[in-house]
Parts: structure tokens; C-alpha cells; sequence
């Protein structure tokens, strides 16, 4: 291909990758990212700027990256007055002024790695339609769209230790070094955003070690120290509180470990399954993540041709298991916890198409048909359920197990959509003054409603009482869903997202507004909503009703 051919063609590759993130970071504000990530990002600047390195320690993630490259943005979109002031947890409305900012880095971080993707792949087929392919299913993957424009670390951390991964050397030839090097910073990257992309590298120099190859085990060793040295040099620079406050360090970030003992998500409808399901949390939210197109192309791929798969198909097969393992088996399980699988399942699949064209030469008018059909569909679904990709439904949980079929939980837990619509609707309601609400996530509340919001703790407070659907289906708060429950008065206003229910305002309860704030989050409370309860709940439609999607 021309070299101006190309450039066209990857213009076009960055543009279907950053117009569907940058055009829809507005929307809603992430749950994690208002209550933690504007403040925390501050916080880390403030410690940069002073020299009081005890204040850039932002989380047990740890989040370094994210506050970096979400503070600088901040401040230039400051500096040429695009923003007024800088986002605080004391001006929830800050927040909402600043969102397209603080999603800015996910967007071109996840952006560029799409795009760096393609030329990759490009080199390593030798043929654009190559790299094409390659990027198909990630282009249209709509959970991946969905977290590629959030304020928080799992596509930043992905598309870090991805492309370390799959830029790596595994023979020495061509420009080895340079690659080298280029890896070890995108790791560094990625595990200063997230520990857990620690895995990547991890699995990289197991792979390494066992793999015959023309190099002798000594100079892989020698490679692999040469690496953990260019890391540390990196990661000392960037985060210099590591070496000023070893131990303090190293004692916030075992709190990382402590939450990842956690249970953080309690379904009930997995109750009445064999025993052996209740255990199934992570393959339940791989398969509603994942499209049965993407398993059955790289079931076919591996069945056909395992024992021919290239270096990046292995090493993406193994990390794609290996953190899917990992997931499975921590008790704390959410579902953008699957997304390194999810993505590493996308690329092997493109990949996969592009050895069936090869392969089969006869059929490849079919596979022409297929790659449009499918390209079309995804393109099609995306922009009807803008900017709420992340309910995009998938069937292949229900053909598995018809028992849940209909169910509205379907692992769709929310990370703040339909927030905003709540709080224009309470904006609305002419009262004087303004009437107190309560909210298992009031942060994210508190960034569209211009009245006073407490915690769902302080629930008895509040007139109004907003029920979100993550609150629900992981049974935080079981007393107040309980007596909401039990007074059996439907909501005012509700809304849902690609036909499941997402957010409830309801008056608050007699029986709630009678009992004595706070209210404990039980987990294992008698009070638990067992799960027709909790069906009749997720089902419910209020007095004003409204579908958020297309």
C-alpha cells in the first residue's frame, strides 16, 4: 500500500476509535470516579507541586498514571479557561463541569492503542486488510467503548501492559532493544495504574524462560534484569514516594491486597442454580461480556490451528486465562474485573478471521459477507444505545442456562448511568426548600442535584430515596431495599437502559423515615431480598417512566 494510502486508512482507524469515546464522556459521572479520582488527583498534585510525596500516594491501586495524566489535563484546560476552577469534593457541580477532561486520557490512551494496534498487526501479517481484522472486535466491543471513556484505571491499564506485551521481542532481531525498552515503560505504565497488570509482564517472562528460542538462558536473564532495572529508574521518576517513604508505601498498598479478600458483589438470583454455579460469578460476567462470535471464533481458531499459533496469539490466549483465573478465584469479582479477557478474547478473534481468509482463499467472498454483517451490526447497536453501551445484552449466558433467561439483573450493575436524568427529575420538583435525598452513591448524585444529599445510611433524613440498580443486585444496604419492599408503594420516577431497570427515586418509607439513622450495610443481613423479591424490585416502573436508550 502507498504511503499516503495508509496514512488515509489510519486516520480512519483513529477516528472510529476516539468519535464514540470522545462524544459520549459527558453522559454520566463514573461512581468510582466521583467519589474518589477528582479528589485524589488533586491530592497528588498538591504533594507533587509542595514536595510532600506522603500526599501522591492516591490509592492502593495505585492510580499514578491516572492522576498524572488527569491532573495535567486539568490544568491546561484551566490555563486556556475551558474550566473556571479545578473539581472538588466540596463543589459536587466542579465535577460535572469537568468530566470531559478527567475521561480525556482513558479516550486517547485507548485511542492510541486501537490505532497502534492496527499498524502492529499490519507489520506482523504484512498486509493492511491484516490489521484490519485484527482490530474488528475491539472497534465494536461495546463494554470496551463503554470503560475506554471512564475516569478510572482498567482501560488505562490494559492498553498500557497490552501493547508492552504485544511489542515485546521474543527473538532478538530487528531493533530488539529499542522494543525492549519501549515495553518495559508501557509495563511500568501499567502497573503503576493497576498492580493487578502485573500479570502481563508476569506471564511475559514465564513465556520467555520456557520458550526455546536461538538465545541462550543466560542472556534472557540478563534481558529480563536489564528490564526490572530500566523499571525501577522509571518507576522511582514518576512516583519518587516509593524511595522518600518506602514503608509508608508499601503499608497503604497492602490495603489493595486486604480489599481484593473482600466479597464485593452478592447475587441472589445465582441462589436457586447447582451449587457448583454459585461459585460462577466471573465466567457469568465473561460470557455476558464477551459476543458468542468472539468464543466461537477463538474456540475454532484454537481447535483448527493451536498448535500453529503466533507468539501474540499464545501470550494473548495466556493472559487472557491467566487473569480470568486470577478473577475468578479473589473474592472480590465486578464485571469490569473480566475486561483484560474481554479485550485479549476481541484481538484473537480478529486474528482468527484473518487465518480463515488466508486459509480458506475459496470461501473468502463469505468471510467478506460475515466481517460487513457483523461490522455493520456492532456499528448499528453502538450508536442506538449511545452512550450507554455498556447494556448491551448478550444471549449467550440465556442459551446456556434458560433458567435465567429474562432475569434483569444479567450482571448489568451500573457505574452511575442514569444518575443525571435522576437528578434533572428532582431539579424539577418545586418544592421549598429543596427536598433532602438520600443515595447509596450520593457523590454521584450530588453532581446534578442542586439540593442536599446524604448517604443511604442517613436514609430516615431524607424525603426521597434514590435505589440504583448496583445498590440492588449487590445487596448493599438490605435494610432500606427491605422496607422499600415491604411498603410496596411504586416509585416516582424510574428509568431503565436497553430494557433493564437502572434507577428508582421513591418517597422515602414511613417505616424507613421512623427507624434510626445510620443505617448498617449488612451484607449478610436476615433482610436479603431473595430473588423474586428482588426480580419484583429491578422490574418495577415509576409513575413517570423513561427508556434511556434508543
Amino acid at each position: 500500500m502507498k504511503r499516503w494510502s495508509l496514512v488515509i486508512v489510519t486516520l480512519l482507524v483513529l477516528l472510529a476509535f476516539f468519535i464514540p469515546r470522545i462524544s459520549g464522556t459527558a453522559a454520566y459521572v463514573n461512581t468510582d470516579g466521583s467519589g474518589f479520582w477528582f479528589e485524589r488527583t488533586q491530592r497528588f498534585w498538591r504533594g507533587m507541586l509542595e514536595g510532600d510525596f506522603i500526599k501522591t500516594i492516591p490509592a492502593p491501586h495505585p492510580g499514578v498514571t491516572l492522576t498524572w495524566l488527569a491532573g495535567a489535563v486539568f490544568r491546561v484546560a484551566q490555563g486556556f479557561g475551558w474550566i473556571d476552577r479545578l473539581p472538588t469534593d466540596s463543589d459536587p457541580a466542579s465535577k460535572l463541569d469537568a468530566l470531559s477532561y478527567a475521561a480525556f486520557p482513558a479516550v486517547l490512551v485507548t485511542t492510541l492503542f486501537g490505532v497502534g494496534l492496527f499498524l502492529l498487526f499490519r507489520l506482523v501479517t504484512g498486509s493492511t486488510l491484516g490489521g484490519a481484522f485484527a482490530i474488528l472486535f475491539l472497534l465494536i466491543d461495546p463494554w470496551w467503548i463503554s470503560q475506554s471513556r471512564q475516569f478510572h484505571l482498567d482501560a488505562l491499564a490494559i492498553s498500557f501492559s497490552f501493547f508492552g506485551l504485544l511489542t515485546f521481542p521474543i527473538q532478538r532481531t530487528g531493533r530488539w532493544r529499542l522494543r525492549t525498552v519501549v515495553a518495559t515503560v508501557l509495563f511500568v505504565l501499567g502497573i503503576l495504574t493497576r498492580f493487578s497488570s502485573g500479570i502481563v509482564p508476569f506471564v511475559l517472562v514465564l513465556y520467555l524462560l520456557f520458550k526455546k528460542t536461538d538465545e541462550l538462558f543466560r542472556q534472557k536473564v540478563r534481558r529480563l534484569f536489564a528490564m526490572g532495572l530500566i523499571a525501577l529508574i522509571l518507576a522511582i521518576a514518576v512516583w519518587p514516594v516509593i524511595v522518600v517513604h518506602p514503608y509508608a508505601t508499601y503499608r497503604f498498598l497492602r490495603l489493595g491486597v486486604g480489599w481484593a479478600t473482600q466479597e464485593h458483589l452478592d447475587l441472589p438470583f445465582m441462589d436457586d442454580q447447582p451449587a457448583w454455579l454459585q461459585w460462577a460469578d466471573d465466567p457469568f460476567m465473561l460470557l455476558t461480556r464477551t459476543a458468542l462470535i468472539v468464543l466461537g471464533l477463538v474456540a475454532v481458531s484454537l481447535v483448527l490451528r493451536g498448535r500453529q499459533w503466533s507468539d501474540h496469539e499464545r501470550l494473548l490466549g495466556l493472559v487472557a486465562l491467566f487473569t480470568f483465573v486470577v478473577m475468578w478465584v479473589l473474592p472480590k469479582s465486578l464485571d469490569r474485573y473480566v475486561l483484560p479477557s474481554v479485550v485479549a478474547l476481541d484481538v484473537l478473534a480478529g486474528l482468527a478471521v484473518w487465518q480463515f481468509w488466508q486459509r480458506f482463499t475459496r470461501w473468502r467472498r463469505v468471510v467478506w459477507v460475515g466481517v460487513l454483517a457483523v461490522a455493520l451490526f456492532g456499528a448499528l447497536e453502538i450508536v442506538r444505545l449511545h452512550p450507554y453501551e455498556s447494556y448491551a445484552r448478550n444471549t449467550l449466558y440465556h442459551v446456556l442456562y434458560p433458567s435465567l433467561a429474562g432475569r434483569n439483573t444479567a450482571f448489568m450493575l451500573g457505574w452511575g448511568e442514569g444518575y443525571r436524568e435522576a437528578g434533572e427529575y428532582l431539579n424539577a420538583i418545586t418544592q421549598t426548600p429543596q427536598p433532602v435525598v438520600s443515595s447509596w452513591y450520593s457523590d454521584v448524585l450530588a453532581t446534578s442535584y442542586r439540593g442536599p444529599v446524604v448517604s443511604s445510611r442517613f436514609a430516615p433524613d431524607a424525603e426521597y430515596t434514590v435505589l440504583y440498580q448496583n445498590m440492588l443486585v449487590r445487596q448493599l444496604y438490605p435494610t432500606l431495599a427491605r422496607e422499600i419492599y415491604n411498603d410496596g408503594t411504586p416509585p416516582i420516577w424510574s428509568a431503565s437502559i436497553n430494557g433493564y431497570g437502572a434507577i428508582w427515586i421513591y418517597r422515602t418509607p414511613p417505616l424507613i423515615a421512623k427507624a434510626k439513622p445510620p443505617l448498617q450495610k449488612e451484607r449478610k443481613s436476615r433482610g436479603l431480598l431473595n430473588d423474586a423479591e428482588l426480580q419484583e424490585m429491578l422490574n418495577r416502573q415509576g409513575e413517570v417512566y423513561v427508556e434511556l436508550t434508543r
